[in-house]
């Protein structure tokens, strides 16, 4: 199965090929619930002109992706059982804490999604999920209605049960700690000063940043956690 994120905004497409982060958890809630919480991440960067053309060619349609990456999330979802297969949320209004869950799209704000769809599948003994979803325009803001479509299906790469909402909270702490690594990784690529860790083991670009070098930074992320311990942001 392929994964992607695929964003219709009006007339223009944003096309993200893969997932860096795609991990859920599940805990015991109450009334005999099971809470499922999701965190999606697409990589950073823009595609060098050969990888451009090849998405193009791939969608028949030029690609303007006006955010360098994505996240999205589920929280609070609300689901009968654990058996992820046989799942399948339909969420009217992403921005409802009663509504059956929060879905929203992080970009340099967050935006609700409405009109949701999450699904479930397994392809070879591998755990994908589904998604379809609509919002306000997030281009041009000149559009009204539900002009921005939303589809993507996402490799999950962990599935994590938990006991209580402590260890949900640490769960989500540990993202957050790797996410900042992760961050501190690009900008030493950049050229850009470091304030709180040294990561010698990264050296600066010579050359633009691009999307295959946001693959190779997530991919020392744990190289150099064995250097340098992860920073609490909390703190």
């Amino acid at each position: 199965m392929k994964e992607y994120l695929k964003i219709t905004s009006g007339d223009k497409i944003m096309y993200y090929p893969e997932f860096r982060i795609a991990e859920i958890t599940i805990m015991p809630w109450y009334q005999d619930k099971v809470r499922i919480d999701m965190e999606l991440a697409t990589f950073d960067g823009q595609y060098n002109s050969k990888q451009k053309d090849s998405f193009e060619k791939e969608l028949n349609q030029s690609i303007e992706n006006r955010f360098s990456n994505i996240s999205m999330r589920l929280e609070c979802g609300q689901i009968p059982h654990n058996n992820l297969e046989q799942i399948k949320l339909e969420i009217s209004d992403g921005g409802d804490e009663d509504g059956g869950g929060l879905v929203q799209l992080c970009v340099d704000w967050v935006i609700y999604l409405k009109n949701i769809t999450i699904e479930f599948k397994k392809v070879e003994n591998q755990l994908y999920t589904i998604w379809k979803g609509e919002s306000e325009d997030i281009d041009s803001y000149s559009t009204s209605g539900f002009n921005t479509k939303f589809e993507l299906v996402a490799k999950i790469y962990k599935v994590k049960e938990l006991n209580d909402y402590q260890e949900l909270l640490s769960n989500a702490k540990e993202i957050v700690m790797r996410e900042v690594r992760y961050k501190e990784i690009i900008s030493k690529l950049k050229g850009r000063q470091l304030e709180k860790v040294k990561l010698n083991s990264i050296n600066p670009l010579e050359r633009a940043f691009e999307y295959n070098d946001s693959i190779w930074a997530w991919n020392q992320l744990d190289k150099t956690i064995k250097e340098e311990e992860l920073i609490d942001p909390y703190k």
